[in-house]
């Protein structure tokens, strides 16, 4: 920078004027970033923080649904398993099942641990369009763990024991035309009604998850609405409190360049009257 436009700045400084309207430029360019400052640390801390908290917890009772979809589609194959004579339908009806199975333990372990799923919607059962949706879900350091998911563990595994066994007591008059079709029949009776049974524990159960869930998110939300109402009346507060202070400080440094202004006129009125006085003098003439 050139040493006369340095002299000229320094010089400008130094000029009581220009120096308190340096001092307003500061305190208004201060005042905006304080706002900025409290709107942003008000939305990272708070409002940012529970809407995640809140999305979070809509998406554990996204899988719960789409857990409660799939046991139900396990329990409509169990429901098809006496009506079926083919070997072909008998492998694709258990494919189905472990399949469904599957899918059920990759949601609990993400209920219980947190991870991804993705969900596969078809289109309509003609088209092989479908839509996949990706599900996030942290695990929730504010709701904690729902116990009852790690109990649905064995109770699954359990059904598809039970699916293993009807495949293979289904699948023994295809090997062997002698089999009593009655016992067979009987057999698979004693089987459906076990799955019944463990049927009604798992929905028990996913009931009682569901509510949990549903409970949850009704707490956030409600927690969030108080805390956000709560800290809102608090930076609004600050925010008034500060325009406040920065008011004050502008109206002292406006009394400030008023008085140099007033000074000023005063010297300049008598540095005319002290020059006309001069001028009119007989010593002047």
């Amino acid at each position: 920078m050139p040493s006369k436009i340095r002299r000229r700045i320094s010089q400008s400084f130094k000029e009581p004027v220009i120096n308190k309207l340096f001092w307003l430029l500061g305190i208004f360019l201060f005042t905006i970033f304080i706002i900025l400052f409290i709107e942003n640390y008000f939305d990272q801390n708070y409002t940012l923080r529970y809407q995640h908290t809140i999305r979070n917890q809509e998406q554990k009772q996204k899988l719960d649904f789409i857990l409660k979809e799939q046991l139900m589609n396990i329990q409509l194959a169990f429901k098809t398993y006496p009506s079926i004579n083919h070997p072909q339908q008998l492998a694709n009806n258990h494919d189905i099942i472990k399949e469904k199975i599957s899918q059920c333990i990759d949601i609990l372990r993400i209920l219980d641990q947190g991870g991804q799923y993705s969900y596969r919607n078809t289109v309509n059962l003609a088209s092989s369009e479908e839509i996949i949706e990706i599900i996030t879900y942290e695990k929730d350091q504010y709701t904690g763990t729902i116990n009852e998911v790690r109990q649905l563990y064995p109770a699954i595994n359990d059904l598809q024991s039970l699916s293993s066994r009807i495949v293979a007591t289904l699948k023994t008059p295809v090997d062997n035309e002698v089999t009593d079709l009655a016992s067979v029949d009987e057999s698979v009776a004693f089987y459906l009604k076990q799955a019944d049974s463990i049927f009604t524990r798992i929905f028990e159960i996913e009931r009682k998850i569901s509510y949990d869930i549903q409970k949850n998110v009704v707490s956030v939300n409600n927690t969030s609405i108080n805390v956000l109402n709560r800290y809102n009346r608090l930076k609004y507060i600050n925010l008034m409190l500060f325009s406040l202070f920065a008011g004050t400080i502008t109206y002292l440094v406006i009394i400030q360049i008023s008085k140099i202004i007033i000074v000023r006129k005063k010297a300049e009125q008598n540095s005319k009257k002290l020059l006309m006085a001069v001028e009119q003098s007989p010593v002047a003439s």
